[in-house]
C-alpha cells in the first residue's frame, strides 16, 4: 500500500475512533488505539485530519468541551452513609467521564489544574521480596540471597526458587517460621503442604515447617491471597485479627490491614466458614465476609472477585473506591507517606485502573486526569485542595 493510500485509511479510520469517543460508544480496545495514536511519535509532526483540528492542542480542546458538555448534562450522582456519629457524610462523586484508565495515561488533562509538582526523583514501584524468620529467630533477606538450600530446620530444607520458598522433608509441628513483606514488596511462598500463599506488602504469616496437627492452622497479618491443597480430615485454619476462616481446599483472599475499617475475606473458589466469637457464616464464590476491626459482626455482601486479586495481576484496580483507600495501597507499595492539604475531601471516589509496575509519578498522573492533584518532595505525597 502506498503512502497516499495509506494516509487515507488513517483518517478514516480516526474520523471512526473520534466520533465514537465524542458519543460514547467506544469500546476499550478502540480507546486504547486512539490514545496510542495520540501519543505516538511525540517528538514527530503527527497528521490530523484538518476536520478534526489542525493540531494536538486544538483537538485536545476540542474534546475537553465535549467532555465537559456530558458532564453538565448528566444528573448529579451523589451517595450519602450513616457514620457512627449518626451524623450524615455525603460524598462527592467523581464525574462521569468515558475515560479508560487502563491505558495508564490519557491524552487530556483539566487545564483548571496545576500539574503534579515533583521535587524528589522518581519514586520506584515495589518488587519481589521477603523477610523469613526462622525458628530460632535467624532473619534471611531473601532479596539478597541466591537460589538454592537457604537453611536447614528440625530436617527439614528452606528452598529459594525462581521468585518463591518452598520445603521439603518432615519436621515438627512445634517449629514455626513467620514470612514478612516489607513495603514495596510482595513474595509467593509454597507452604509445607504444598498449599501457595501470596504476600502483599507490609504483610505476614506464621506457619509451622510440618503440619502433623489435627488442622493446619497460619496467622496472618496485612493481605493475604491462598491456594489451598486439598486435605478431607485436615481443614485449613487461617487466623486473621478477628475472623478465623477454615477450609479444606480452595481459593481466596483476606485482606488484615490494621489501618482498613475492616477485615476482608473473599472467596473465588470452593467455600470457607468464617467465624468470629459465636458468630459464623459460610460463604459461597464472589461473595465477602466483612468484619470491623475489635467486634465480632460478619456482614456478608457480593464482589467483582478481579478487584480483590487485581494486586496480585500488578494492577491497581478501583471501583468507586475513596480517595483515602487508593493512597493507602499507594503508600504501601511505593513507600511513601501520605498527607492531606487542610480541606481536601479523602471522600471523593474514583474509578479506574492502572499498572503497578510504573514509577509513583505516572501513577499519580492517572489519579490527577480525574482532578485530583498531588505534590510530590521527600517522599511524601501531599493530596490538594
Amino acid at each position: 500500500m502506498n503512502r497516499n493510500m495509506q494516509d487515507i485509511k488513517n483518517v478514516k479510520r480516526l474520523r471512526e475512533l473520534e466520533a465514537k469517543w465524542l458519543n460514547g460508544t467506544i469500546t476499550e480496545k478502540e480507546a486504547i488505539e486512539y490514545s496510542f495514536w495520540y501519543n505516538s511519535d511525540q517528538d514527530m509532526p503527527v497528521f490530523i485530519p484538518s476536520d478534526i483540528a489542525k493540531s494536538k492542542e486544538l483537538h485536545r480542546k476540542k474534546l475537553l468541551r465535549s467532555i465537559r458538555k456530558k458532564i453538565s448534562n448528566e444528573p448529579k450522582k451523589i451517595s450519602i452513609i450513616r457514620e457512627k456519629s449518626k451524623n450524615y457524610t455525603v460524598f462527592k462523586y467523581a464525574a462521569l467521564v468515558f475515560i479508560f484508565i487502563t491505558l495508564g495515561y490519557l491524552f487530556y488533562k483539566n487545564d483548571n489544574r496545576a500539574p503534579i509538582r515533583t521535587i524528589a526523583k522518581a519514586i520506584l514501584p515495589g518488587k519481589k521480596g521477603l523477610i523469613l524468620t526462622l525458628g530460632n529467630n535467624t532473619k534471611i533477606m531473601l532479596d539478597s540471597v541466591n537460589d538454592g538450600v537457604i537453611a536447614v530446620e528440625n530436617g527439614v530444607k528452606v528452598i529459594k526458587k525462581d521468585g518463591k520458598i518452598s520445603y521439603e522433608g518432615k519436621g515438627t509441628n512445634s517449629v514455626f517460621n513467620v514470612a514478612s513483606t516489607d513495603k514495596c514488596r510482595q513474595y509467593l511462598i509454597e507452604l509445607p503442604d504444598g498449599s501457595k500463599v501470596w504476600l502483599n506488602s507490609l504483610s505476614s504469616i506464621k506457619y509451622p515447617i510440618s503440619f502433623d496437627s489435627k488442622e493446619r492452622l497460619v496467622e496472618i497479618q496485612g493481605e493475604v491471597y491462598f491456594e489451598i491443597v486439598h486435605k478431607e480430615h485436615q481443614p485449613f485454619v487461617v487466623k486473621a485479627g478477628e475472623q478465623r476462616v477454615e477450609v479444606l481446599g480452595t481459593h481466596f483472599n483476606i485482606n488484615a490491614y490494621s489501618d482498613e475499617q475492616y477485615i476482608a475475606t473473599t472467596l473465588l473458589q470452593g467455600r470457607v466458614k468464617v467465624k468470629t466469637g459465636l458468630q459464623q457464616t459460610i460463604i459461597s464464590p464472589g461473595q465477602q465476609a466483612i468484619t470491623a476491626h475489635n467486634t465480632t459482626t460478619i456482614n456478608v455482601i457480593a464482589v467483582d472477585t478481579t478487584l480483590t486479586v487485581a494486586w496480585m495481576k500488578e494492577k491497581f484496580m478501583f471501583d468507586n473506591t475513596e480517595l483515602s483507600t487508593i493512597m493507602r495501597q499507594i503508600k504501601r507499595w511505593y513507600g511513601v507517606e501520605v498527607k492531606y492539604e487542610n480541606g481536601t475531601d479523602n471522600h471523593i471516589r474514583f474509578s479506574g485502573s492502572t499498572s503497578m509496575g510504573q514509577n509513583l509519578q505516572e501513577v499519580l498522573k492517572v489519579l490527577e486526569l480525574s482532578g485530583i492533584r498531588f505534590k510530590v518532595e521527600n517522599n511524601i505525597v501531599t493530596v490538594l485542595q
